[in-house]
């Protein structure tokens, strides 16, 4: 009985050496297409459902090892700044602490999040506006980047393809 094992391990192994060039490109594009279906979709969902294991202290990290003053050209405008984080507290009260607003000086026309609840908004876009409803809703989206955490998500989904790709 264990010899017919071991043999039928061996007819199914060489099976597949004599199997023809036609098939083992066929096992290999399968191959691919099951790592791809993997990359493109199996690791995306469980980065995105890892995030929600992550304390929020590790954004706090992440953010931290940037600093505002890195990540831009411009000049800080601290009494814009100021103006920015009144307009903010009146906007959304229920707000902790942690939101606070950045105002650079610099034609961008742009703004972005971090982790940490810091946010950039360039003097670029500020004269674009016309209405205080946009700056409401250019805050209102840049805190939903930190509170839905999508630079945390984007991170994990990076990670994990690497370690994907990586095995």
């Amino acid at each position: 009985l264990h010899l017919n094992r071991m043999n039928e391990g061996n007819i199914w192994y060489h099976r597949l050496l004599n199997a023809g060039f036609a098939a083992h490109i066929g096992i290999a594009l399968g191959v691919l297409a099951f790592c791809a279906g993997l990359y493109f979709y199996v690791v995306p969902a469980l980065a995105e459902k890892a995030v929600d294991y992550i304390p929020l202290s590790v954004d706090d990290k992440v953010g931290a090892s940037f600093t505002v003053d890195e990540l831009f050209t411009g000049e800080n405008d601290s009494l814009l700044s100021v103006e920015l984080n009144r307009f903010l507290r009146e906007m959304a009260p229920e707000l902790d602490s942690r939101y606070r607003i950045t105002a650079i000086s610099d034609d961008q026309v742009n703004a972005f999040a971090l982790p940490t609840a810091s946010t950039v908004i360039y003097t670029g876009m500020l004269e674009k506006m016309d209405q205080q409803e946009e700056l409401a809703a250019v805050m209102a989206h840049e805190i939903s980047h930190v509170t839905h955490r999508h630079s945390m998500r984007l991170l994990c989904r990076n990670l994990s393809g690497y370690l994907l790709l990586t095995l």
